[in-house]
């Protein structure tokens, strides 16, 4: 829980959203997102909230580049989506003692 704060204030100091959540066999599992990241940006869009990240998506190509703040560096990283079937409609709700950041 502690992490969970600390990763929300660093996220928000920084712009983006903190990765508290990570499908195992998802898309951004696969591109080497990991929890703990800070999602800055989806091609140069900034991701300041959720609702900011699932429409920079919906706008984007089939292979996305997201900008992540990682162990103090930033980093660069492609999606990759095969179809647009593995874009989210909406954003999954946020967790009630947590309104933090899923990819």
């Amino acid at each position: 829980m502690l992490l969970d704060a600390h990763l929300q204030r660093l996220a928000h100091l920084l712009g983006g959203i903190p990765v508290i959540d990570c499908l195992p066999s998802g898309p951004a599992a696969d591109a080497g997102v990991h929890v703990g990241d800070i999602l800055l940006s989806v091609d140069g869009i900034p991701t300041p909230t959720l609702e900011d990240y699932f429409d920079a998506l919906q706008g984007c190509a089939d292979a996305p580049r997201l900008q992540l703040f990682r162990d103090g560096e930033l980093i660069e990283i492609r999606l990759r989506l095969e179809h647009a079937s593995q874009l989210p409609a909406t954003p999954p709700p946020a967790r009630p003692s947590s309104p933090a950041g899923y990819a």
